[in-house]
């Protein structure tokens, strides 16, 4: 993170998953906000492997999907969350994107205000039928108020073996960095395993 400025900047995903290419991947950037995309476009206009397109990311999933690249693959979606039916969309992108390319891993963050929401998501997908989903979860406060933020989650479909362990860790060393008044409560479970 130092490397990236930190602490006085942060690098957002792309820039992190653009440091870790190996010479035979690529990265294709999708964003909807226009002045968002145009920053993307300047930050890596130079990086050949780095593509960027001003296109909303659940159409993105259909556009690009799946890539002309044979292998496996990873589909970040990090959605803003600012309309009111974000998690039918969301759904529906990680089922169309699991079936679209099957080798894929999925990882789609989510905001967690109160729980009913998410479990209504949660229960969504179950019911599509995929295999191998994985919900990590990390809450700051109780989520029983719709107003604010009180945690995040990161769903992940078709992760890779051992994955659910490696988040634990990951989880349980950011605790203590990010705890307030009381610990963080921390929750790595399977939705479905096979």
């Amino acid at each position: 993170m130092r490397r990236f400025g930190a602490p006085q900047s942060y690098p957002g995903s792309p820039s992190l998953i653009a440091s870790l290419l190996r010479p035979q991947d690529a990265l294709i950037c999708s964003e909807l906000h226009p002045d968002d995309a145009a920053a993307l476009a300047r930050l890596f206009r130079s990086n050949r492997q780095v593509s960027v397109h001003h296109l909303d990311g659940y159409r993105a999933v259909k556009a690009f999907l799946p890539p002309r690249l044979i292998g496996r693959g990873l589909v970040l979606i990090d959605p803003p969350f600012e309309k009111t039916n974000e998690f039918d969309r969301l759904r529906a992108a990680i089922f169309m994107a699991r079936r679209r390319f099957p080798a894929s891993v999925v990882a789609a963050w989510y905001p967690i205000k109160h729980r009913a929401p998410v479990r209504e998501f949660q229960d969504m997908l179950i019911e599509t039928g995929l295999k191998k989903l994985l919900t990590c979860e990390f809450l700051l406060n109780p989520p029983t108020d719709p107003t604010r933020l009180n945690g995040c989650g990161l769903l992940v479909a078709n992760p890779h073996y051992r994955f659910d362990e490696n988040a634990r860790h990951i989880l349980e060393a950011l605790a203590p960095y990010l705890q307030q008044e009381v610990p963080p409560e921390i929750s790595v479970r399977w939705l479905v395993e096979a």
